[in-house]
């Protein structure tokens, strides 16, 4: 009777080891993808930012001055480079060296006089060049 119980329960484990083992695998895949899609999110966030303080020192005209504020991470882990492309009037967020999001910007008059790094920023409307560092 001991010796049949015992493989019972061997079964049991077993099957509850094989559904571990296929499970695992998907709850990764998905912890991934959630992972992926709130760097995307916050890279976007960090993009339009950028670009919104652009236009808006575009918008205003000579002398605009403004301090703005970026996230130190992306989603508290990811390190993240900001680059600003006037001849293609886009801003650039990457956080790996293959994945980057953009944000459209609304002159090419604009000069990156500084890396855009983590913390405060100034953007400034010089005569009608954007000077964003």
């Amino acid at each position: 009777m001991r010796g049949q119980s015992s493989i019972e329960f061997m079964q049991a484990v077993g099957l509850l080891l094989a559904i571990f083992i296929v499970l695992t695998p998907v709850a990764y895949i998905k912890y991934t993808d959630n992972l992926n899609a709130q760097l995307r999110t916050d890279a976007q966030l960090v993009a339009d930012t950028v670009a919104g303080e652009i236009n808006t020192a575009a918008g205003v005209g000579t002398g605009y001055r403004r301090a703005f504020i970026l996230p130190p991470l992306l989603g508290d882990s990811r390190p993240y480079t900001v680059t600003i492309y006037a001849a293609e009037q886009q801003v650039y967020v990457n956080w790996t060296d293959s994945t980057a999001v953009s944000s459209a910007i609304a002159t090419s008059n604009v000069t990156q006089t500084s890396p855009l790094d983590p913390g405060e920023n100034i953007v400034f409307n010089n005569g009608g060049l954007i000077e964003v560092g």
